[in-house]
């Protein structure tokens, strides 16, 4: 049998000692949790002092007074210059909040507005509001102070939708502008009633340990700009900015502000907006007359069925003061409008970098190249410039759009259509990368993609001047920068005709000649030339060897084919239209084609 033991009083004893060291160790945690939580509770003391929340305005004794400025929340580092009945803010501020646009001049001390009708400037003694070389100037001084310049903010309230407004119970600047207002609009809450203490403490940070700004009562409206740890970092009527806890807000919603509209401004209201001209129905197509030194004949000019736009190149830089030499012939423009053709006349800079940089970099200089073509302009009864800048410095990238902002109001205001021819993108700086597509393209009417020279006159291998391959990426690159309503294609009515030659050291020696499409045809019929299609460049291909040189010779040739695969590229892309270098390299049939395929229904 099977005896259970039971346990022994020293066990009973040794059990009930470990239970009670245990509540006793319970006890003494739970004592010491709460001697520290009272501790800390101890510490957090709400602060009560209060601070001012902006640094006091600072006083010039022959400037005037620097006051501290807040924009959407944020207390800037620049101040606001107040002198009289004037308030002057700093460029820096100006560019970066209200108009990247704007241009200064260091060296001329002018700054430069342009809006959609005319080109403001503010120079260092006077506002000028210029057109056709007529001035009227009033006295508003831009100012420099410290290094910074500061501009006058009078004559820009009908110009653009912004306002400051002074606080004077914190003497602070507020600067509004509805063309920045954030996509969740903006939040009003009036203070929490029912709470205590009385005033609800608007507090530098997001803690009662914080000094605080303002002291609010319970039916204190405030701007709710943000959130932050179970507090709103807010604006109070007064100007200043801090924290106040989310339970002594009410949310009341999100109140929209408008979309500023500039069109009642007082510079441009009273004027329509300008629209380009464009064939209703059609698509622009447009040629560039090529003028050397003399423009040529009408009277020698064939036919060009379907050409509505004509593009003589008539106007050069000349010299280092803004100078243009002028080919241009009044008898032609009423030829081309007899026709019916606009007429765009083209504006070169010589592709001379130098002069470009001089010419472009001076404010004085620009105004003197736009005072001409505004003159030229109704001279010659012009319907459009168009812009031809090649071969410049990276360097002068932002003075060649500047040039654009200020020359375009004043065509604009003669209803002149204002266009500018643009390379393909490629990380050739002085053909390509100084051109600024996406700012261009926003100034502009129309860019011409000059969509040709693949392989240009000095290539080292022998390649087409335009593959279709190579045009349609080039062309899917302008468009993700520039709108598709605004962009013709171009179209090369040339051919080059590659020679490559075995040299004595064994290396291919390559060189080309352009032709027109007539004279490669008339070249390859002397020669019997047979051509085939090539389908990885969209082109007819032939090659022929000469025995007797000890060469071969290469072509891809523009024709009827390769054009009309281009404007189905139009269509492709719902383009404005096409430009084609140049009058003169096309065979007849060619404009048959192209009006053909514009008028096409895809």
């Amino acid at each position: 049998m099977q005896v259970e033991k039971l346990p022994s009083r020293k066990a009973k004893k040794s059990s009930v000692s470990f239970k009670l060291f245990l509540a006793l160790l319970i006890a003494l945690f739970l004592t010491a949790s709460i001697l520290i939580l009272y501790i800390v509770i101890q510490q957090v003391k709400v602060n009560d002092e209060r601070v001012l929340p902006y640094p006091e305005p600072e006083l010039h004794d022959e400037l005037g007074t620097f006051y501290p400025v807040i924009y959407q929340g944020v207390l800037e580092e620049d101040k606001v210059l107040h002198q009289g009945e004037e308030f002057y803010i700093p460029l820096d501020m100006l560019v970066t909040y209200i108009d990247p646009t704007l241009h200064y001049d260091a060296g001329e001390q002018v700054l430069i507005l342009t809006t959609e009708h005319n080109v403001i400037t503010l120079k260092s003694n006077a506002l000028t509001n210029e057109i056709k070389g007529e001035t009227t100037e009033l006295q508003f001084p831009i100012l420099e102070a410290d290094g910074e310049v500061y501009v006058p903010y009078s004559p820009f309230t009908d110009v653009y939708p912004f306002s400051f407004t002074l606080h004077e119970q914190t003497n602070v600047l507020e600067l509004r502008s509805n063309l920045h207002v954030p996509v969740q609009g903006r939040a009003y809450a009036p203070v929490a009633e029912g709470k205590e203490p009385e005033y609800v403490y608007v507090r530098t940070e997001p803690t009662v340990e914080a000094p605080y700004v303002e002291a609010l009562a319970h039916d204190t409206e405030i701007e709710m700009i943000t959130e932050q740890s179970g507090w709103y970092y807010v604006q109070t009527e007064a100007g200043a900015l801090g924290f106040v806890p989310k339970e002594d807000a009410v949310f009341t919603g999100i109140m929209k502000l408008p979309i500023a509209d500039l069109s009642g401004s007082g510079f441009d209201g009273d004027k329509e907006s300008f629209q380009a001209w464009n064939p209703i129905g059609s698509k622009i197509n447009m040629t560039w007359e090529h003028v050397v030194s003399r423009t040529p004949n009408p009277d020698n000019i064939d036919p060009m069925p379907g050409v509505n736009v004509v593009s003589p190149t008539w106007f050069h830089f000349q010299d280092e003061d803004g100078s243009l030499s002028n080919f241009a012939d009044k008898s032609y423009v009423d030829w081309a409008h007899q026709q019916g053709y606009q007429v765009w006349a083209l504006v070169t800079n010589e592709f001379d970098p130098d002069l470009t940089t001089t010419i472009l970099s001076s404010y004085e200089k620009r105004r003197n190249v736009i005072r001409q073509l505004v003159y030229f302009s109704e001279l010659y009864d012009l319907d459009g410039i168009n812009i031809d800048f090649e071969n410049v410095y990276l360097a002068d990238k932002e003075n060649v759009v500047q040039f654009m902002r200020e020359l375009t109001p004043y065509m604009h205001d003669l209803g002149l259509v204002v266009s500018i021819d643009v390379t393909i993108k490629s990380t050739s700086e002085m053909w390509s990368m100084f051109l600024d597509r996406p700012a261009l393209g926003e100034i502009v009417d129309y860019m011409m993609i000059m969509t040709y020279d693949e392989h240009w006159g000095s290539s080292p291998v022998a390649g087409s001047v335009a593959s279709l391959p190579w045009v349609e990426n080039g062309l899917r690159g302008v468009l993700e920068e520039v709108p598709n309503e605004k962009v013709l294609l171009g179209i090369p009515f040339y051919t080059r005709l590659w020679k490559e030659e075995q040299g004595e050291d064994g290396q291919t020696k390559v060189s080309s000649r352009a032709f027109s499409m007539s004279g490669i045809e008339n070249w390859m019929a002397e020669r019997d030339v047979d051509f085939t299609f090539d389908e990885a460049t969209g082109q007819h291909y032939a090659e022929y060897e000469d025995t007797e040189e000890k060469a071969v010779y290469k072509i891809w040739l523009e024709d009827e084919r390769s054009v009309a695969q281009r404007i189905e590229l139009v269509h492709k892309y719902d383009l404005a239209g096409v430009a084609s270098w140049r009058r003169g390299f096309e065979k007849p049939v060619i404009w048959e084609v192209i009006e053909e395929g514009l008028h096409s229904v895809q």
